[in-house]
């Protein structure tokens, strides 16, 4: 089924334009904040484009169905009590019990389910529930039909000029696979006509590709042209099944009133759901959501230019930290955001039917995480693709996907200065649902001198696989950084003069369990005081010999922290850039012309050394004193990322390979290279004919 949206107001921007200046503060919706002076500095301006439109969200209209949904989520009604109330709400709304009548026009966005209710329990109903339903049921073409066309009623008589019912098929591999039945004036071609065409079309489209993803294909499929949008759909698709749940037959209902894109698209939608139903009965609200989900998917895998789906994607945003698998309006449909991450992520789509055949055995959720290898890691990826702004803006379509981020429920702002949050520690309580994500902005003003430390204590974040945890954060007049702290405990940040402070933090938890909630906290510790080091130290080789010559630099910047176990200044955090050249020429004698050997390197890394792996950079003395600086020894460095490229004429071309870091040196301090805020100075030895220079600077470090 497909289901018209609800209107949305403005949707807000996440990161290039999300966070609604009325949402500032500590995780309030409600509390509003002065807007900064937009003319005060380039800097204010960058932080109004983070801010720039009302992060406004619509929620579904509270028709009669919306409050018969609630009362059915709550528990306060049964599926078979909520049908019979939408039933009514359709065609006799007056009879409703008075909690469940509205003003609201009646949007019958649960119609498709309903009715396969119906026709699920048809047998074991009393009589009378069945006379209720027997008009429900009938094809549109019966005039004892609930979707009996008007103007056909109306024309009864069958005088000249009257409307009758037309039919084409849709024959594929010679045979008929579906007739598609419309209304026109008779002797005359009416835009029934056409759309007909549409969805013949669109069959032609769809149904090779969907053979082939399915190894099946249902039986001959009846399609109506009726209208439906006004209650609330653009098209059903219905199911029939024999009492051990194997799949009969299929029926297809599509709006008469629709363009040609969306006339297209939910004709492949629907006959998506009858290519599922090949599989076996899925009857719940888990299969429920997976159907839909994944036959939104189809609609982009026909009509990739279309982007009819986007129609869901400001459910999806808004709600992001909500439970994954859920029926609920026109949630199931915007969920189709994941599968549609898989396939571009992956670069695949086999999973896709694969899951729906899993989930004929086993729980959908555990059909899910069990098609993927390292679900939890691509949970965090799909977390990392749905930011949707600034850098980390991955998704892809023609055109562009569509500018819209994680805002209303799925985030929450803290910022740090106009929103009245402690002036030193604050607890953040975090609330994710099955498969639910958070982004959470933390803003600080970096033109004050009032914060100098800021450190995420997330000790207390349960060690679970499935929660993982990414930051991504700038500071002032910089780039936007990404790190994974999802096994980082105490990430710190320090006010410094290079490269200054941090500004903007963005938190990404996502939980990739998919049965079960999560709750917890963490800290935000803020201080006047920032003893943290940071520094570098740039080391420089040369050497010439004969017909050799090298040289070599490593520039390396550090964050430093004490660790009383070593008895050292271990590094947090290490920037490298490293570079090398050597040329070597070999006499080859005789005449021969000499062989020459050309090598270059290069690298670059920024790592965050695991706790337990951090390297001694400024080891003490037993009575505290500074006394040795240790450049890359016993680093937890990855392996290979510098680049070596060999070029030789002596046969042998050309040869890339890739190492790991390659140099490491020891400094000896001395009195005159430390005083009470750094440790700072230079270096020059000589071992034969190979050169080495050091420079070093490491600042404040006064109080440890």
């Amino acid at each position: 089924m497909r289901t018209r949206q609800a209107p949305s107001l403005g949707t807000s921007l996440f990161l290039c334009i999300v966070f609604s200046l009325g949402l500032l503060g500590c995780g309030s919706n409600t509390e509003e904040q002065p807007a900064p002076d937009a003319g005060e500095d380039p800097f204010t301006q960058e932080m109004l484009d983070f801010l720039e439109n009302d992060d406004v969200f619509v929620e579904l209209a509270a028709d009669s169905g919306v409050l018969i949904q609630a009362a059915l989520e709550r528990g306060e009604i049964s599926l078979a009590e909520s049908v019979a109330l939408n039933y009514d709400a359709w065609l006799a709304p007056e009879i409703l019990p008075p909690q469940y009548q509205s003003d609201e026009p009646f949007v019958w966005r649960t119609m498709q389910r309903d009715m396969q209710w119906v026709i699920d329990s048809y047998s074991t109903l009393t009589v009378p529930e069945q006379e209720k339903y027997a008009s429900f049921l009938l094809p549109p073409t019966d005039p004892e039909s609930d979707f009996y066309p008007e103007e056909m009623a109306a024309a009864d008589s069958k005088a000249p000029g009257d409307y009758v019912f037309k039919t084409i098929d849709f024959i594929h591999e010679d045979v008929v696979k579906a007739t598609i039945t419309y209304t026109e004036l008779e002797g005359e071609v009416t835009a029934e006509a056409t759309r007909a065409e549409w969805v013949k079309s669109a069959l032609g489209d769809s149904w090779t590709d969907y053979q082939d993803l399915f190894s099946n294909q249902p039986e001959p499929i009846p399609i109506y042209l009726i209208r439906l949008k006004e209650h609330g759909c653009m098209g059903l698709a219905t199911n029939w099944y024999t009492s051990g749940g194997i799949y009969s037959r299929s029926r297809i209902y599509i709006d008469s009133t629709m363009g040609e894109k969306d006339t297209s698209a939910t004709t492949v939608h629907e006959v998506f759901h009858c290519f599922q139903a090949t599989l076996g009965w899925m009857s719940s609200k888990a299969h429920s959501w997976l159907k839909e989900a994944t036959a939104v998917w189809s609609e982009d895998h026909i009509y990739a230019g279309y982007n009819t789906e986007w129609a869901y994607l400001d459910t999806t945003f808004a709600h992001l930290d909500k439970d994954r698998i859920r029926f609920d309006g026109n949630w199931e449909y915007s969920n189709y955001l994941f599968f549609f991450f898989a396939e571009q992520h992956l670069a695949r789509n086999d999973f896709i039917v694969k899951i729906l055949k899993d989930a004929m055995s086993m729980p959908v959720a555990e059909a899910v995480t069990s098609n993927f290898s390292d679900f939890p890691s691509l949970y965090a990826q799909y977390a990392k693709y749905t930011l949707n702004g600034f850098d980390w803006k991955l998704y892809t379509d023609d055109p562009a996907f569509k500018k819209i981020v994680p805002y209303w429920d799925s985030k929450v702002i803290y910022d740090y200065y106009r929103s009245g949050l402690p002036a030193e520690n604050m607890e953040v309580n975090v609330n994710l649902g099955k498969g639910g994500i958070t982004y959470q902005l933390f803003y600080f003003e970096p033109r004050t001198d009032i914060l100098k430390r800021l450190e995420f204590d997330l000790s207390k974040i349960p060690d679970n696989p499935n929660i993982r945890r990414q930051a991504f954060f700038k500071y002032y007049n910089a780039d936007w950084h990404e790190e994974d702290w999802t096994h980082e405990d105490h990430p710190t940040f320090c006010k410094t003069d290079q490269p200054g402070m941090v500004f903007m933090v963005v938190l990404v938890i996502s939980n990739a369990d998919l049965e079960n909630p999560q709750a917890f906290s963490f800290d935000l510790k803020v201080d006047g005081d920032c003893t943290t080091p940071e520094g570098y130290v740039n080391v420089t080789e040369s050497f010439s010999a004969g017909g050799s010559t090298f040289t070599a630099s490593l520039n390396q910047r550090d964050t430093l922290e004490y660790s009383a176990s070593k008895g050292a200044y271990v590094a947090l955090r290490s920037t490298k850039d490293y570079s090398a050249s050597a040329t070597d020429v070999i006499d080859m004698g005789s005449g021969i012309p000499p062989c020459t050997i050309t090598t270059t390197a290069s690298g670059t890394l920024d790592i965050v050394y695991p706790e337990n792996e951090r390297p001694s950079r400024i080891l003490l003395g037993s009575d505290g004193s500074f006394e040795t600086i240790a450049v890359d020894t016993d680093d937890f460095d990855p392996d290979n990322w510098v680049t070596v490229i060999t070029e030789s004429t002596c046969g042998e071309g050309t040869s890339e390979e890739t190492t790991p870091t390659i140099m490491s040196n020891q400094v000896s301090l001395t009195s005159a290279d430390v005083d009470s805020t750094s440790i700072q100075g230079t270096r020059s030895e000589s071992f034969g004919d190979m050169q080495i220079e050091t420079a070093f600077s490491y600042h404040r470090l006064a109080g440890e």
